[in-house]
């Protein structure tokens, strides 16, 4: 059943195809015999060393969790302080407590020196007010003391001659009081 083609005869292909199989058999016994020389080959499904992959990859998987395990075991780790670092924690505390004592200090003592000038200044006021009443002359030689007065609501119209105001001078002011 096998395709010979138009030159070739039967002996020839027979020829031909105990040759191929003398050649295959050749290496067929070769191989079995690299086979058979060698030592001790791992089975199948076995890693190097013996393990199967399923016992390499949880030697693995330990490993990895033993480093994790380590690595937090270090950093959420509480131990005393020693000397050196508890003198250091002090000088730091030390120096920062007198800075702020000190700003506190400086704080009060600008309060203090406000404090005192608003007291003298109303005295200053009271005091040219008083004497504003007893001599009845305000304009001379007194400070005029500003403040600012509560907002004021907004008028209507009607009061003015259409919304303005009559500006009056200060001369008109003064010649209507002689």
């Amino acid at each position: 059943s096998r395709f010979i083609s138009a030159g070739i005869n039967d002996d020839e292909a027979n020829r031909q195809t105990t040759h191929n199989d003398e050649a295959w058999l050749a290496a067929q016994r070769k191989i079995d015999a690299t086979r058979l020389s060698r030592p001790s080959q791992p089975g199948a499904g076995l890693q190097e060393g013996g393990k199967s992959l399923y016992e390499t990859l949880q030697a693995n998987k330990a490993a990895k969790q033993e480093a994790f395990e380590e690595s937090t075991r270090l950093r959420n780790q509480f131990r005393p302080l020693d000397a050196d670092e508890i003198e250091f924690l002090d000088a730091v505390y030390e120096s920062t407590r007198k800075r702020e004592a000190e700003v506190q200090r400086e704080t009060g003592e600008q309060v203090e020196a406000f404090r005192a000038k608003q007291r003298q200044d109303e005295a200053a006021a009271a005091a040219a007010a008083a004497a504003a009443k007893e001599g009845g002359d305000a304009g001379q030689g007194v400070d005029v003391l500003w403040s600012v007065g509560p907002r004021k609501r907004k008028k209507g119209v009607g009061g003015a001659v259409g919304g303005l105001k009559i500006r009056r001078t200060s001369t008109a002011a003064t010649e209507e009081g002689e």
